[in-house]
Parts: C-alpha cells; structure tokens; sequence
C-alpha cells in the first residue's frame, strides 16, 4: 500500500465527506475556467469510487494570501551560479491550508518549489492542499503530462497517498502512465481510511 504513516491522521472531521475549498476558479481567466472544472470534478469522482464524497466550495475570502515577502516563502537565489534555498517550506505549506479541508490552490509564480514540478499536493493532520502552476492549468498540458493526470495525481497527495510502484497506478512515482486511480490506488485509500 502507499497510503501515509499510520501515525497520521485525517484531517476530515466527518469522513467520508471532504470539504474542497477551490481557490483556483478565481486565480485562472474565464476561458480557462470550463476545462479546470472538468479535469477537477474529474478527478474527484474517480477518487470518489473509494469511498470519500467530495463537498466542493469557491475559495472565495477564505484562500490564505502568500506573503511573498515573509520569511516562509520558499525561493531560491543563485550567487555564482549556486543556489541556496531561502524560507521555510515546511511552515509556508502549512499557511495554505483550510483547517478541516482539502484546498486546491494555483502557485505563487513558477517554479516556486525550486524546481519546473507543475504541482504537488500534501496531507497535515489538520488539512491537505493540492497546487498547481497557474501556467499549466491554462494550458492544460505540459511536459508532465495532460491536466488530467496531474490534477488526479496531485489531488491522491491531498488525499494522503504516496507514490506508487506500481505501473498502472496514477500515483506512479516516475511520471505519467495513467490518468485515473487503479485498483491499487483505490483499496490503498479504502484501507488508510477505513
């Protein structure tokens, strides 16, 4: 199984239902607006065969603001062709939750992580988020893939998997074979949270 450390808990107060706080309506233009809808609602009901019901709101006031300038924010600066990484990544994750509620988010600007991952996703105790780069949301491709596979693949992080070894699996860890959640996928998150 790939599920989290049995140490950790859910975050969902009345499992099986998550509440999805999506701050990425209001981060995307209009006309990018119809396809991230389907490859969200998408991926949910394909990780709803599991088990979870999914209660979508719009992040509407309640999204947390990045502090680009606070001392969290991860960055980067090179000084003769060296980089050294700046902030802390683990207390800036933890500002973009929404307690008790997967928040799906658009990155702060490109390759804030550090590197050209276009999104990641990331379980706490008390919420879980999945980001995604604003660029690749718009287009909806890149070279990680189509928007479905890294939408249904970031939201199985917010969900608490892993990767996986698996070939089948979205939750490959080497990059996209699949687009949906295998059989292995599903009874990894039917056993981590039942």
């Amino acid at each position: 199984m790939h599920g989290p450390s049995p140490s950790l808990t859910h975050p969902w107060s009345e499992y099986p239902i998550i509440p999805v706080v999506d701050s990425v309506m209001g981060a995307i233009p209009r006309s990018a607006r119809r396809r991230w809808r389907r490859n969200r609602d998408r991926a949910l009901q394909l990780w709803s065969v599991a088990g979870p019901a999914f209660v979508v709101t719009r992040g509407v006031g309640t999204a947390p603001k990045y502090d680009m300038d606070g001392p969290n924010y991860p960055h980067w600066t090179w000084e003769a062709g060296v980089p050294t990484a700046h902030g802390d990544e683990d207390a800036f994750m933890h500002e973009l939750l929404v307690p008790g509620a997967m928040h799906l988010l658009t990155m702060p600007e490109p390759g804030w992580t550090g590197g050209t991952i276009p999104g990641m996703g990331w379980m706490f105790d008390t919420g879980s988020f999945a980001i995604w780069s604003r660029d690749y949301i718009i287009e909806g491709t890149g070279s990680y893939g189509p928007l479905a596979y890294i939408v249904t693949h970031e939201i199985g992080h917010a969900l608490g998997l892993g990767h996986s070894s698996e070939k089948t699996s979205v939750m490959y860890t080497v990059g996209q074979v699949s687009t949906r959640p295998d059989a292995h996928d599903l009874k990894s998150l039917v056993e981590y949270y039942t």
